[in-house]
């Protein structure tokens, strides 16, 4: 006869269980925060160049180690256009920029993504005092507010979206699951739809992120393989989506003795066979459009790119750094993917050197907003 107040030992060991699982998922989340500003940081000197001779050239005898260059390279920021950002090695880019936003709008709501109307207000305040690099949803997250206020509006979601398929969705899974990993799928994958939305009115942008959130609770919830994590990202998704991640796995390098720079040029040029310039570029651009920003190129890059380093690295943290050093070398939107790449990684209990943490110049800051999403106990 079982005492009142005490439980059977089977369901005190499987309670056991579930929290061993859920604080490795927690402890496994804030690792990928932080290490998405780690890579953001390790990635920024090299940021958006599309040239890979340019790219060999500025790195010299540095090409097998690109992390943390020294010398800042990137030609549409620097600290000259835009003070106070992008002043040296270890600052982060527009997109990590982006990022600390979000993490900021998340710890001071309590540790809670509360609406999408709430985001847009913050967002919107955040860049009139932002003197950094926008990118081109946020100027017309900007645009879009103003008219919705000028008719006498208030409420922002989701029409103050941009209707923009790029790659600045990638953060709202990542730093969504440090938050939601303790709750059930669902609400996870709602709350990044409205995260994304709120900045990315777009289709998509929403189906890519939906996806890529299936794949990091698949790896940090339910501590699926690689393999299956890729895989769960398939299911439910519209074929577009399904028809990406295998383009992915067809990416894949099978000569671990080709020139790397011969190789992306392969992909690139593969990809620019199939690919559809958005209106108002010149044709010009399109051998490059595998490097850039857009969806769903970036996230299909990203993949390729994780694959890649399991297949060399296996399973250990290697891979990770060799994931982010060769989507340096891939060139292009390089800050972009990282948060992709960084967010299966991480899922996957991997971590970046420690030297890394080091050199990021807003580490400490990170982890004290992490410290706080941790002590708020979301993930549990």
């Amino acid at each position: 006869m079982i005492a009142i107040g005490k439980q059977p030992q089977h369901n005190l060991q499987q309670r056991n269980l579930a929290l061993t699982i859920m604080m490795t998922a927690a402890t496994k989340a804030m690792n990928g925060i932080k290490a998405y500003f780690a890579a953001d940081a390790a990635a920024m000197p090299l940021h958006w160049i599309y040239d890979y001779k340019v790219c060999a050239e500025a790195l010299g005898d540095k090409l097998s180690s690109p992390a943390f260059f020294a010398k800042l390279s990137c030609p549409f920021y620097d600290a000259e256009k835009n003070p106070g950002h992008y002043a040296e090695t270890g600052y982060p880019s527009p997109y990590g920029e982006e990022g600390k936003l979000l993490l900021d709008f998340l710890v001071q709501n309590n540790c809670e993504f509360t609406t999408g109307n709430d985001f847009a207000v913050y967002t919107k305040t955040w860049a009139e005092g932002y003197s950094g690099r926008k990118n081109g949803w946020l100027n017309t997250l900007e645009t879009n507010m103003d008219e919705i206020k000028s008719k006498g509006g208030t409420s922002y979601y989701p029409s103050c979206g941009a209707d923009n398929a790029e790659a600045n969705c990638a953060t709202k899974p990542l730093m969504l699951a440090a938050l939601y990993a303790g709750s059930d799928r669902e609400t996870y994958l709602n709350k990044v739809e409205e995260a994304v939305r709120t900045h990315q009115n777009n289709q998509l942008a929403v189906d890519v992120s939906m996806s890529f959130g299936k794949m990091i609770w698949a790896a940090l919830v339910e501590g699926a393989s690689l393999d299956d994590s890729i895989q769960a990202g398939k299911v439910g998704s519209p074929e577009n989506i399904v028809s990406a991640i295998d383009q992915a796995y067809a990416y894949k390098s099978t000569n671990p003795e080709q020139d790397v720079f011969e190789h992306f040029t392969e992909i690139c040029s593969d990809f620019a066979k199939q690919a559809t310039l958005p209106p108002g570029l010149p044709p010009h651009l399109l051998p490059i459009m595998g490097k850039s920003c857009g969806l769903p190129q970036s996230f299909i890059i990203s993949l390729k790119l994780v694959l890649d380093a399991d297949a060399k690295c296996g399973s250990d943290d290697s891979s990770f750094v060799e994931s982010v050093e060769k989507n340096i070398l891939f060139g292009g939107d390089c800050c972009g993917r990282n948060a992709f790449i960084v967010g299966i990684q991480s899922a996957l209990g991997k971590k970046l050197p420690d030297t890394w943490y080091t050199q990021t110049n807003i580490m400490r800051d990170i982890e004290e907003q992490c410290r706080k999403l941790d002590a708020a106990g979301k993930t549990l």
